[in-house]
């Protein structure tokens, strides 16, 4: 199951890049991503299946005798554009609240009990670079998930185009 989300996140990332280029990277979002990793998912293995909010999990695959929930975190820098072409304010934006946010996520994984699961995946996607005046930034929280107690952590390659990193964790049972 791993060899099949990690394949499909490289052909997802690529998707999301052309996607991007097409229409900004500030107007992506999770659910377009999602999209984009399920059809790459149902690309490679036609029989598998996907559910989408599947017991508050963002997304349930089925494969291979397997069943794998995948929750995914997509971080990016968004600013409202005023109607005068002006910046308006941020929206949200990384730091401490966020990292909370993302702690309780790998929590939330970690605890989840179902028979028949038999994998769990956390998907991050961030920008990297720093276009606020701020001392946070999400590279700098999530470059290094080991803080985050995630040993099992895979970074997912695809074009280089614009500044967006995703990374995939292996989320073993709560001990």
């Amino acid at each position: 199951m791993k060899d099949l989300i990690t394949e499909s996140l490289t052909g997802a990332m690529s998707r999301l890049h052309a996607h991007a280029n097409l229409v900004g990277l500030p107007n992506t979002d999770e659910f377009t991503f999602r999209s984009f990793l399920m059809a790459e998912i149902m690309k490679r293995n036609p029989s598998a299946q996907c559910q989408t909010e599947w017991r508050r999990v963002d997304l349930l695959v089925q494969a291979k005798s397997r069943n794998a929930l995948v929750e995914l975190k997509f971080y990016l820098y968004r600013r409202t554009i005023e109607l005068d072409g002006e910046p308006g304010k941020p929206k949200g934006g990384p730091g401490p609240k966020n990292e909370g946010e993302f702690r309780d996520c790998v929590e939330k994984l970690r605890r989840f009990q179902w028979p028949g699961i038999t994998d769990k995946f956390l998907v991050l996607v961030y920008e990297v670079g720093n276009p606020r005046k701020s001392r946070y930034s999400y590279d700098g929280s999530y470059d290094d998930l080991g803080q985050f107690g995630l040993d099992q952590t895979y970074k997912i390659g695809g074009p280089q185009r614009i500044k967006v990193v995703c990374r995939m964790a292996n989320i073993p049972p709560a001990t």
